[in-house]
């Protein structure tokens, strides 16, 4: 009831009131003014609480509309009044030409303020002038000034014609109906493609001209003086228009025009008949009203089925598609599609197209022949009619909107193309609980008239309809594509991961091949027992996939033999990365943190082997055993799987002590070390290490293997090698520089300066702190 709380319920309420209590002072307390004065105020509140916007959604309706249809109401409640008093009084005149006034010109008002109901058509400016309403209250001004001038200065106006006042109401009425029925004819050319605005303006135009139509007669006849004829005319008029405008629902406007058309078509032969006939013989008053009472009643029945040729295109479009909505019901989606298809073609005479359903997905075209079989075509429909179809009312596209954009919006021309190219009337998007699943089109065939806003809803309805059955079929074709390309999908697949099988086969059987020539030269020169048992320790390290710490004296390689090492482990088939703790740009922290350049991104999976991992700082020694005991590796999300061997002059403990290894990374490393073995404890190896050398630079420098004579050999084999491997490289290589012949002899030794080294112990013995003893178990640091 907030709307009778307002201040222009207020303000309708105390002018109501005065003219009414106008009235009754006419006829001294008398007359019919008591009822005007009970009813119309009950009336208006239904009005203003009728009239009250929703608080919920979206209000279709023009707010000015809705204050306009007020502005009516009161208009006619003071013309009502205004006749409950005594006939010629000036003011009453002059209330009765201003209730005229505002109904007919707030009428007027509302027709230029119909919503419309969006997507592409929107109002032109010409259907939203107020033209017609200024030149209603232009006239009414006069209408009005004559009886307020009899009314303020009687004196003055007693030249007056009191019949002059009769006549401007009479002109100011007929014109004020004229511009209602002008009006709405303009507003329905205008905006005739607009769903709703055509059925609002086409029925507030047929109502206006059979109002126009009865009170023509009706002053001839003189059932009344002609000025209050036409004034009634007018509000009759004017409270039609409004209902049109105001009305939430406009398909029920036009339903309702079309049977109030039926029952006036009747009806107001039969009331005028009635009226001149009781002028005529006023003793027969009451039977002509009982007869016309009568009539009356038998008018009311049989106006439903009078206005059914009314509705558009003689309602065949409706029946079609209403049949087609309950063949739409049959449970087998095909038979359904099937029977829908051929009611709406059958139902359309002279129609030789065909209605069509195009299908999203699969994208096909279903069609109908005369004898009904349907026809499935692989068509594509645009993708711009799906988007479109979203934002148009009742989700359908026509033809004539189309054509009507396409010289604003060029992007509209191949959309008109298409349909026309195709002979549709309008598309329709077809929708399910997951969205778009297609487009229901509709043949024009030989119809040239718009589509009303009642037969889109009832394609809208059977789109519906359809929807569910694509929903069904379209599910089940989805279901089969889909199993298609997931089939498709799993052999790619299949074949993918056999092909990365392969790769990764072919890469980790390069990674151990790599290690395994890497490995290569110890495995050819191991018979002492020394390289044997080192071989074995290391082997059996590298087999619980632990840190190995290999104790390397100076001049032993040990990259063979942590390349053993790797090979026993379980990561034999994964990187293998050698960093030298030597090279200084090892010693960059930034290069370790970096996820390209680290060495323990590329070692992830695999070995890292750091040479002389003292050598490396402090920092990058701190930031090598953080990220093994966090197991985390730069730049990876996967947590970090490596194994850390090391190559140290010293033990443990003997490094960190001297402040050369991090006690972390040695808490890391722990107590595990093994001693490779130096040269001289390797005798049974040194013709094989000779040999092998030998031929490896004899083919670089001669390009044939180099042999050794007896003499040579024992020469070696007494030397001690405090230079280990290194030395023993070094003397070969420059024997083989200086050798004459095919194999190195005494001479060529003794050329290149070779000095057997004293088997003293005292004077071979190296210095205690390079010694490569065994280490003594120490405990691990925590």
């Amino acid at each position: 009831m907030q709307a009778l709380r307002t201040r222009s319920f207020f303000i309708a309420i105390v002018a109501l009131g005065y003219v009414v209590f106008a009235a009754l002072q006419s006829r001294d307390g008398s007359g019919a003014g008591w009822l005007a004065l009970l009813l119309f105020p009950f009336a208006l509140a239904v009005v203003w609480v009728k009239t009250q916007a929703p608080t919920r959604g979206e209000d279709p309706i023009d707010p000015t509309v809705r204050s306009a249809t007020r502005v009516t109401a009161v208009g006619t409640a003071l013309l009502l009044s205004s006749w409950t008093g005594e006939p010629g009084v000036a003011s009453l005149l002059t209330g009765a030409n201003v209730g005229t006034a505002l109904a007919t010109v707030a009428a007027l008002f509302s027709l230029a303020r119909i919503s419309g109901p969006g997507g592409l058509l929107q109002p032109p400016a010409a259907s939203k002038r107020l033209d017609a309403t200024s030149l209603a209250a232009m006239v009414w001004g006069t209408a009005i000034m004559l009886p307020l001038a009899r009314a303020l200065a009687p004196e003055a106006t007693t030249m007056l014609d009191p019949l002059s006042v009769d006549i401007a109401t009479l002109v100011a009425s007929s014109g004020a109906l004229g511009l209602l029925i002008a009006a709405s004819f303009r507003v329905r050319a205008l905006r005739r493609l607009e769903l709703g605005v055509s059925d609002r303006a086409g029925a507030a135009f047929a109502l206006s001209v059979v109002t126009l139509a009865i009170a023509i007669p009706a002053s001839l006849l003189r059932v009344a003086p002609p000025d209050r004829v036409m004034a009634a005319a007018g509000v009759i008029a004017a409270c039609c228009v409004q209902l049109a405008c105001v009305s939430q629902e406009p398909g029920s406007v036009a339903k309702t025009m079309r049977t109030a058309l039926g029952m006036v078509l009747l009806g107001a032969p039969v009331g005028l008949a009635g009226v001149a006939l009781s002028l005529r013989a006023p003793q027969s008053t009451g039977l002509l009203i009982l007869v016309v009472g009568g009539l009356s009643i038998l008018v009311g029945l049989v106006a439903p089925a009078l206005s059914r040729p009314l509705g558009p295109a003689r309602s065949r479009w409706l029946q079609a598609i209403q049949k087609a909505n309950e063949a739409a019901l049959h449970p087998d989606p095909d038979v359904a599609l099937r029977d829908s298809l051929t009611t709406v073609r059958s139902l359309l005479p002279g129609d030789s197209a065909s209605p069509t359903i195009f299908q999203a997905s699969p994208p096909q075209m279903l069609t109908i022949d005369r004898a009904g079989y349907l026809h499935t075509h692989e068509i594509q429909a645009p993708m711009t009619l799906y988007d479109i179809a979203q934002a148009e009312p009742e989700r359908a596209i026509r033809t004539e909107v189309l054509r009507a954009m396409e010289v604003r919006r060029a992007e509209l021309r191949p959309l008109v193309q298409w349909m026309d190219a195709r002979g549709m009337l309008s598309v329709t998007l077809i929708r399910d609980e997951d969205g778009p699943v297609g487009l229901l089109g509709i043949p024009r065939g030989k119809r040239r008239t718009p589509m009303s806003l009642e037969e889109v809803r009832a394609v809208r309805v059977l789109a519906d309809r359809i929807g569910a059955v694509l929903g069904v079929s379209s599910a089940l074709a989805r279901s089969r594509q889909r199993e298609l390309e997931l089939r498709q999908l799993a052999e790619r697949r299949a074949d993918e991961i056999d092909r990365l099988r392969f790769q990764l086969s072919a890469k980790s059987g390069r990674m151990r091949a790599h290690a395994e020539r890497l490995a290569l030269p110890l495995r050819a020169t191991t018979y002492s027992p020394a390289a044997a048992m080192a071989l074995e320790q290391v082997r059996r390290l590298g087999a619980m996939d632990i840190p190995v710490t290999l104790l390397t004296p100076p001049g032993v390689d040990p990259i063979a033999w942590a390349a053993e090492a790797h090979l026993a482990s379980s990561h034999a088939s994964s990187p293998f990365v050698i960093v030298y703790g030597t090279d200084t740009s090892e010693h960059d922290i930034d290069r370790w943190r970096a996820a390209d350049t680290s060495p323990l991104s590329l070692a992830d999976g695999g070995t890292l082997f750091v040479i002389d991992i003292a050598a490396l700082p402090r920092t990058v020694q701190d930031y090598i055993a953080s990220c093994l005991a966090e197991r985390i590796a730069p730049g990876q999300v996967t947590p970090l799987d490596i194994v850390l061997m090391v190559s140290v002059p010293a033990t443990a403990d003997v490094l960190v002590a001297a402040a050369r290894l991090s006690s972390t990374l040695a808490d890391w490393l722990g107590d595990r070390a093994v001693p490779l073995p130096e040269l001289a404890a390797r005798p049974e190896d040194l013709r094989a290490l000779v040999l092998d050398q030998l031929a490896r630079a004899g083919t670089r420098l001669r390009g044939a293997p180099l042999g050794i004579d007896d003499r040579a050999l024992a020469r070696l084999m007494e030397h001690q090698w405090p230079g280990n491997d290194v030395e023993l490289a070094d003397v070969l290589l420059r024997a083989t520089l200086v050798a004459q012949e095919k194999r190195v002899t005494l001479e060529d030794l003794q050329t290149i300066g070779f000095i057997i080294e004293s088997s003293n112990a005292e004077s071979s013995e190296p210095p205690p702190s390079l010694a490569p003893t065994i280490p003594k178990p120490r405990r691990r640091r925590h």
